[in-house]
């Protein structure tokens, strides 16, 4: 019986700034928590195409990904959100005003509207390789979340645009 639950960031906390990799002390810390009934969750920004191999490797199977619109827990899909196409549609509209860059995220991959300097920055300091371009993704893929390539100055712009209401 769980008694305890241990929630775990990827990025600076388990995993270094580097590629998602953890050290034999890491494998084994996990193993000790679960052997005394605390479970360990994974909560990142991250997506699930993304950690797959460290899913495996620590042998963990609940988690929260996509900074919360995905979660799994026990092997079992709790929450899968998706970014209403509509509201994609007006973010997109507003980051082409402004000649910004948008990147569609689900579960299986991404893809990007364009490539300007600060998305190419965004590309370099994450290692990525192949980026596909293709700003219809959203229309033919569920999308749990967006990134906004923009400058901070930028940053209330989209918040006051977009706040909740």
């Amino acid at each position: 019986m769980i008694e305890t639950i241990t929630v775990f960031d990827l990025d600076g906390t388990l995993c270094d700034d580097g590629p998602l990799s953890v050290s034999s002390e890491t494998v084994t810390a996990i193993q000790t928590l679960k052997k005394k009934n605390i479970l360990p969750v994974i909560a990142t920004g991250r997506s699930h195409y993304e950690i797959t191999t460290l899913l495996d490797q620590l042998d963990l199977h609940t988690y929260i990904l996509a900074n919360g619109c995905y979660i799994i827990y026990n092997d079992r899909l709790i929450q899968n959100y998706h970014f209403p196409i509509d509201k994609i549609e007006s973010v997109i509209r507003m980051a082409n005003h402004y000649h910004d860059d948008v990147g569609f995220f689900n579960q299986q991959g991404f893809a990007i509207t364009g490539m300007n300097e600060l998305t190419r920055n965004h590309v370099n300091k994450n290692h990525l390789d192949q980026v596909p371009i293709y700003p219809e993704f959203f229309r033919h893929e569920p999308v749990n979340f967006l990134n906004l390539y923009i400058k901070d100055d930028k940053e209330a712009l989209y918040q006051s645009a977009f706040k909740a209401s």
